[in-house]
């Protein structure tokens, strides 16, 4: 679905409306894995559900919270080769993460092609999402890792999978954008800290944390009277892709 450039668009050849800024996402399905000799596997119907979610769903959500400001362009790879290690503990046990799609990233990611990336692969039953902010193991993009819940958590838009994947890109996004020029003070609120600033799950329409999001991605997150978050003056840097360029 994403076109291989480097360039930033604002609307232009990818379906996003003129004055929007392009984000290019990749979802990345990982579904087998062999490590220390136990088998996983995630079924068809939940990479196909994971693979539609991620392509329509989450590129409307984020749509909707930032009020078309942003344009997801998504791409999805599933890829044959077999997992082989699982090194991540930061939720404390081993399951897939950077250095365990290294090589892949390499080939498939190079510098400059997305602005973030999700992985999705089975673990050891011991980890949930985690996220990064853009660095050099990742090409400069940010970097998260879903833990699969199932294909039925993908076919309802509000169901839990969207809010793990805007958090996701809400933390790589924060703490990319946070040190650049006009986006603080105040400082940017940490997408995990929404009871922080007085925010309880959202009631129909939305689900989740939705509304938290939006006033964190829309910087209308009240400090002491004071507008915090992103919103135009993150935007208004591009996006993290372009930047990689410069590295």
């Amino acid at each position: 679905m994403a076109r291989d450039a480097s360039s930033s668009d604002t609307g232009s050849l990818a379906g996003c409306l003129v004055g929007s800024l392009e984000f290019r996402v990749w979802l990345f399905i990982k579904p087998q894995a062999n490590v220390g000799g136990v088998t996983y596997a995630l079924e068809q119907v939940e990479v196909d559900a994971a693979s539609i979610g991620f392509s329509t769903t989450f590129v409307n959500w984020m749509t909707t919270l930032t009020n078309g400001r942003l344009c997801f362009v998504p791409e999805v790879t599933v890829s044959p080769n077999v997992l082989t290690t699982f090194t991540n503990i930061c939720d404390g046990g081993p399951g897939p993460w950077i250095p365990d799609v290294a090589d892949e990233l390499k080939q498939l990611a190079p510098v400059g092609k997305y602005d973030s990336i999700f992985l999705y692969a089975p673990h050891t039953g011991a980890v949930t999402t985690c996220a990064l902010w853009p660095t050099a193991e990742t090409n400069y993009a940010s970097f998260a890792y879903l833990d699969p819940r199932g294909a039925t958590t993908w076919q309802d838009r509000n169901l839990d999978a969207y809010d793990r994947l805007v958090w996701s890109f809400a933390i790589g996004a924060a703490n990319f954008y946070e040190n650049l020029s006009d986006v603080t003070p105040p400082p940017v609120p940490s997408p995990s800290d929404s009871a922080t600033y007085g925010y309880t799950p959202d009631m129909a329409p939305y689900s989740g944390l939705k509304t938290w999001y939006a006033d964190l991605l829309n910087r209308q997150v009240l400090q002491n009277g004071v507008p915090s978050g992103l919103g135009e003056p993150a935007w208004a840097h591009g996006n993290m892709r372009d930047a990689a360029l410069l590295q």
